[in-house]
């Protein structure tokens, strides 16, 4: 998944009226002025990490 594809997301996290909303929303509006490049980097090598070891399968 690329960084654009990874910030357009939906994730299960809602706003206040229960809409579903975007990764980039979600930082955007709770995170103000976070790097979501480093983010989204962080986030991929944990989920390499736990693919590794079986905690993650691709089901």
């Amino acid at each position: 998944m690329s960084y654009q594809e990874w910030l357009d997301e939906l994730i299960a996290d809602r706003d206040e009226s229960g809409t579903p909303i975007t990764r980039r929303e979600y930082y955007q509006k709770f995170f103000n002025g976070a790097d979501t490049l480093k983010i989204y980097e962080q986030d991929v090598a944990v989920t390499a990490r736990l693919r590794e070891r079986g905690a993650i399968t691709e089901d």
